[in-house]
């Protein structure tokens, strides 16, 4: 009898409703947007699995994104009022048929099932293709677009037949090999990291900065427009010549070509130019005479400073490790870097007029004697053999500030006189030079404490620096 119940309570049991599926996504999507639960924009982006769109999306929706949506096939379905849509990364989307006709910009970057850009409404004026990579073209762009952007579209190899566009992005398409074909209304045109390109002739009449950073197979700069006024080709790594830009050609970048053997054949009305790395030039010689500031930085093989055209005011030669000299600057120089020089071992020979000079981590330094009387500023961190602190004018460089905390010493200098400086705190001429000597960097912060109480106890150093000088005669020196 127990046995009959049981087996007609189980067969009850099987006859129980089973429990309600789990809404599917596109359910999910279309239940929010009918709840309304939002403002002008509409986030479908937590939905990824959706293949279309929601249906009944209410008027007052201006903008829309479906970043991430990967299954989504199909754009129709928005109402007139968006201008925005966000569509990144919607990867199996191969049209951008059936977008409303008031959308004003428009982001596809990363839909790597797109094959054509036709089929976008004639309101847009901005959109970003970066990424990709299925698109062959860039044919078919509505007439008002004014910013396009196919940053990394490897498979694009042409960029004709845009419409009136005025900025341009082509960086990283690596099957470009032609910069011919852009409209006459293109000013900005950046084919960074385009490493086919063999050529930077064919641009418009119309275009002011050109930027071919990273094109490895470009061997020369000839053929630029007579417009251009700014032009980048750090890391061309190819290019062995800077000869044959325009003459409009004002700023220049060549950091990091490291073919590059010779600075020679730079445009005349260049103001200011960068040769950052690049580690085959030996000579500073040849700059044009309009140049104000120069950049040499990490060029190890430049082994001399000489030659400088007298217009120059600026120049970086920091890290340039085989410089063993400073002599040589043109007069009109008044900033220069040399921080990480590590072959210099003097300061001898900088120009007269150099107001600020940098010498951090020059660790072949060992006096800085030879600075030019007006210098203001003069910084020698971490220049652990620097031993003698005199001035060649006589004054005394005297510790007013350290903090015995810091792994490395920092020495702040007033160029103060011995005589003034006797008469204000009562020591001798000899107690900046030996608290120099003993502060060194590797001491502990207990033994730079005891130091400073010993050379006070000794000397009567006060607890107060001396007044500086007023602000205009002022002058610092930093070392370590």
């Amino acid at each position: 009898m127990q046995n009959s119940r049981l087996l007609t309570d189980i067969a009850a049991g099987c006859g129980a409703a089973a429990p309600a599926a789990a809404p599917t996504a596109a359910e999910s999507a279309q239940a929010y947007v009918d709840h309304g639960d939002y403002d002008t924009g509409l986030n479908l982006s937590r939905w990824p699995s959706i293949v279309s769109l929601p249906q009944r999306i209410p008027s007052r929706v201006t903008s829309v994104s479906c970043q991430g949506c990967t299954s989504l096939t199909s754009v129709a379905g928005l109402p007139p009022s968006v201008t925005f849509v966000n569509l990144r990364d919607c990867t199996s989307l191969t049209s951008v048929i059936g977008l409303p006709p008031n959308v004003i910009h428009i982001y596809l970057s990363g839909c790597t099932s797109l094959t054509s850009v036709a089929g976008l409404p004639q309101s847009v004026v901005s959109i970003y293709f970066d990424g990709c990579t299925s698109l062959v073209s860039a044919a078919g762009l509505p007439p008002n677009v004014g910013f396009v952007s196919f940053s990394n579209c490897t498979s694009l190899v042409s960029v004709a037949e845009l419409p009136h566009v005025t900025d341009v992005y082509f960086n990283g398409c690596t099957s470009i090999t032609s910069v011919a074909g852009l409209p006459q209304s293109v000013t900005s045109a950046n084919f960074n990291g385009c490493t086919a390109l063999t050529s930077v002739a064919g641009l418009p009449s119309s275009v002011t900065h050109a930027c071919f950073d990273g094109c490895i197979s470009l061997t020369s700069v000839t053929g630029l427009p007579p417009s251009v006024t700014n032009v980048y080709f750090s890391c061309c790594t190819s290019l062995t010549t800077v000869g044959g830009l325009p003459p409009s050609v004002l700023y220049a970048y060549f950091n990091n070509c490291t073919s590059l053997t010779s600075v020679v054949g730079l445009s005349k009305n260049v103001v200011q130019v960068s040769f950052h790395g690049c580690t085959s030039i030996m000579s500073v010689t040849g700059l044009p005479t309009r140049i104000l500031f120069a950049d040499f930085t990490n060029c190890t093989s430049l082994t001399s400073v000489a030659g400088l055209p007298q217009s120059v005011t600026r120049v970086d030669f920091n890290g340039c490790t085989s410089l063993t000299t400073v002599a040589g600057l043109s007069p009109s120089v008044t900033l220069v870097y040399f921080s990480r020089c590590t072959s210099l071992t003097s300061v001898i020979g900088l120009s007269k007029n150099v107001a600020h000079a940098y010498f951090n981590d020059c660790t072949s330094i060992t006096s800085v004697a030879g600075l030019p009387q007006h210098i203001t500023y003069a910084y020698f961190y971490n220049c652990t053999r620097l031993r003698r602190v005199k001035r060649l004018d006589g004054r005394l460089i005297f510790d007013f500030a350290f903090d015995p905390a810091q792994d490395v010493h920092t020495l702040m200098v007033s160029g103060i006189s011995d005589k003034l400086l006797s008469a204000q705190v009562g020591i001798g001429p000899d107690a900046a030079l030996l608290i120099a000597r003993f502060v060194t960097p590797g001491m502990t912060v207990a033994d730079r404490l005891e130091t400073m109480q010993q050379v006070r106890a000794r000397w009567g150093w006060g607890a107060k620096p001396p007044n500086p000088q007023p602000p205009n005669k002022q002058k610092h020196f930093f070392v370590n």
